[in-house]
């Protein structure tokens, strides 16, 4: 059994296709916080579910996730908007990350957050 991983790493493709089934987050996340106009950061943005909404609006963006298959993804998925490049791509750990302090305005974060937690469950193993 892969671990999540080599699964974002091996498969960004199958992640996209299954996150793509999921609910549109642009009107949730502005009713939050409004990002328009915003320095924001995406922690473990992956393929972007999150990013490809909040590009459109914000001042800049910050996109970071461990796998770098993931981040490509993204990185196609925002040029294929036609947006200009006010997003830049970083491979980095929550944990770890290569910003420097107060250039953020606001943080969102999907469904990473959980790996701080735990990152060594094997997908479709029962714990």
């Amino acid at each position: 059994m892969a671990s999540h991983n080599e699964f974002y790493l091996n498969q960004a493709d199958a992640y996209e296709f299954m996150i793509s089934k999921q609910p549109e987050l642009a009107g949730i996340v502005n009713e939050v916080r409004p990002y328009k106009n915003l320095d924001v950061l995406d922690l473990g943005a992956g393929s972007g579910k999150l990013s490809s909404f909040i590009a459109k609006e914000a001042k800049s963006l910050i996109c970071t996730d461990q796998s770098s298959s993931m981040l490509q993804l993204l990185n196609d998925k925002l040029k294929q908007q036609g947006l200009p490049q006010l997003w830049s791509t970083i491979e980095a750990d929550h944990r770890n990350l290569p910003i420097p302090d107060s250039t953020i305005d606001l943080v969102v974060s999907g469904w990473s957050i959980c790996y701080l937690a735990n990152t060594n469950n094997e997908i479709g193993k029962q714990i």
